[in-house]
């Protein structure tokens, strides 16, 4: 059985718009938090981030490639910013977001790398830039609401 990549990516941009109207919708009442308005901004570069990776067909591959990896990563790492604000009241420190510059700027460089080798660099990049959110919910879950302490409880 094989994926269907087209059908994925319209799963991902209908998840994420989704929460995007929500988050929007949240934040125009009693939601206005700082930590809310980050996880939207998260949720808006992650959508657009498989938007531009799903128009390859509209724009060329390289611009669809590099702007839309960025964007997804950019997205993965506002997350954690969102969880910093959160649980510790401060935004990540500037070595944080070094990871994220570097594999932006070495995107076009693996346009011409084979498709497998593309997807294991980018994969590895995502697990990079979600594991500090993972430490994060792990470490301060006891100071969140229930739903993230039942995260943190279920890994201990």
């Amino acid at each position: 059985m094989s994926l269907h990549v087209p059908t994925l990516l319209l799963a991902l941009l209908t998840g994420f718009l989704m929460l995007c109207v929500q988050l929007a919708v949240a934040q125009h009442g009693r939601l206005r938090q700082p930590a809310l308005r980050v996880w939207a901004q998260a949720s808006w570069s992650l959508l657009f981030g498989y938007a531009f990776l799903g128009a390859r067909f509209l724009l060329p591959a390289w611009i669809s490639i590099w702007v839309g990896n960025a964007l997804i990563l950019l997205g993965l790492l506002l997350y954690t910013q969102a969880l910093s604000i959160y649980l510790l009241d401060r935004r990540l420190s500037v070595w944080s977001w070094l990871p994220l510059g570097l594999v932006t700027v070495l995107i076009p460089f693996m346009l011409s790398w084979s498709f497998a080798a593309r997807t294991a660099v980018m994969s590895f990049a995502v697990v990079a830039l979600i594991v500090p959110s993972i430490i994060l919910v792990l470490r301060h879950h006891r100071k969140g609401e229930a739903s993230l302490r039942l995260v943190g409880l279920r890994w201990r």
